[in-house]
């Protein structure tokens, strides 16, 4: 969760990350990614 919130803030202080993102949400492919990453998260924490 530490990780995340690192990444949160790094996304936040530098604009040139900020772009990357931007263009990143916009592919399908890191919602695919999302998705695959909150499914093994619940399989993890279901066991």
């Amino acid at each position: 969760m530490l990780l995340w919130l690192l990444l949160f803030l790094f996304i936040l202080l530098v604009p040139e990350v900020r772009y990357v993102v931007y263009y990143l949400l916009l592919s399908l492919d890191v919602w695919v990614l999302a998705a695959l990453l909150l499914i093994g998260f619940w399989y993890y924490s279901r066991n």
